[in-house]
C-alpha cells in the first residue's frame, strides 16, 4: 500500500486514462492529448494548486490552475511529437495554435491563456503565452537555436522546460 497521495494521484491518473482508452477506442492523438492533461493538472497539484475544468470540451484553455495564494492561471496543454526531415533529422515540435474554424488556424494570445504547459514523453515545459507571439509552432530541441515556425525569431525552450515528468 502507497502512502504517499501524489503517487497515488499519479496510478490513479494512469488507470483513468488507459481505461478511458480501452472502453471509447479513443484513438491515440485524443488518449495522449488528455493524458498530457493529467499530467500538467497533476503538476499544477504538485505545486499546491487547485485545479478548474471546465465544462465546455472546446473552452478556451484545458483548465485553471489556481496557486495557493489566490493567483488564477489558465492553462492550454500541448502534446510535442517527433517528426523526421528528409535528411533524416528527428525534431521534438509542438503545435501552438488553436482551432480551425471558418476562419482557418490562429495562435493562442493572452486573451485564451495565460501559459502554455508542454509535455512530451519524459520532459515538460511550461511557456507564458505572450513568449510565444504568433508561433504556430515551435521546435523543443535542446541545445538548438530553434525558430518558429511563422515568426522566423530566435527561441530557446531550454529556458522553459521545468523537467521530467512524473508520471
Amino acid at each position: 500500500m502507497v502512502d504517499d497521495p501524489l503517487i497515488m494521484m499519479i496510478d490513479i491518473t494512469k488507470n483513468v486514462c488507459y481505461n478511458i482508452r480501452k472502453e471509447i477506442d479513443m484513438d491515440s492523438k485524443h488518449y495522449n492529448g488528455a493524458l498530457s492533461e493529467m499530467k500538467a493538472a497533476l503538476w499544477y497539484l504538485e505545486q499546491g494548486c487547485t485545479i478548474f475544468w471546465p465544462t465546455l470540451t472546446q473552452a478556451s484553455c484545458d483548465f485553471i490552475a489556481l496557486y495557493p495564494d489566490g493567483t488564477p492561471v489558465r492553462v492550454q496543454v500541448k502534446s510535442a511529437y517527433w517528426i523526421t526531415r528528409p535528411t533524416g533529422r528527428k525534431y521534438l515540435m509542438v503545435t501552438t495554435r488553436r482551432g480551425c474554424g471558418g476562419e482557418g488556424y490562429k495562435t493562442y494570445t493572452k486573451e485564451h491563456c495565460d501559459d502554455i504547459f508542454i509535455v512530451s514523453d519524459d520532459r515538460m515545459w511550461l511557456i507564458p503565452v505572450e513568449v510565444l507571439s504568433g508561433a504556430q509552432s515551435i521546435c523543443l530541441d535542446k541545445g538548438q537555436d530553434v525558430r518558429s515556425r511563422s515568426n522566423k525569431r530566435s527561441f530557446n525552450a531550454e529556458e522553459y522546460e521545468i523537467g521530467t515528468n512524473s508520471c
